[in-house]
C-alpha cells in the first residue's frame, strides 16, 4: 500500500530527474547554437570569393615563392588525383578564401591610409 508520503518522494524523484534532463537538454541546445554559429562564421559568400578572386592577380604577381606557397596552404586543404579518370579534387580550407578576402581588404586599406 502506497502512502501519500511515498506518492510524494516519487514525485519528487521524478521532478528532479526531468529537472536534470532540462538542464542536460539546454546545455546540449547551447553546444549546438555555438556550433551553428561557428560554421555560420566559415560560410563563404559569392561577394568573398569575387572579393578575393579580383583582387587576386595584382597580389600573386607581387608574391615570392615562398609567400606564394604559404598563401596556397592557407587556401587548399587537400588535392585527390584519380589516375584512372585523369581527374583532380581540390579541396579548400572553409575559411581560407574569407581570410584572404579579408587580408587583402585590410591592406588595401592601409595602402589608401
Amino acid at each position: 500500500v502506497q502512502t501519500p508520503i511515498d506518492g510524494n518522494r516519487q514525485l519528487a524523484a521524478r521532478l528532479a530527474d526531468l529537472e536534470d534532463r532540462i538542464r542536460t537538454a539546454t546545455r546540449r541546445q547551447e553546444a549546438i547554437r555555438d556550433r551553428v554559429s561557428s560554421l555560420r562564421r566559415q560560410l563563404i559568400d559569392e561577394g568573398d570569393v569575387d572579393t578575393a578572386l579580383a583582387r587576386f592577380d595584382p597580389v600573386w604577381e607581387s608574391l615570392s615563392p615562398r609567400e606564394r606557397a604559404r598563401v596556397l596552404q592557407l587556401l587548399i586543404q587537400r588535392i585527390d588525383y584519380d589516375g584512372e579518370k585523369g581527374e583532380i579534387a581540390i579541396t579548400f580550407h572553409p575559411a581560407g578564401i574569407k581570410t584572404m578576402a579579408e587580408e587583402l581588404t585590410e591592406n588595401e586599406g592601409e595602402e589608401a591610409a
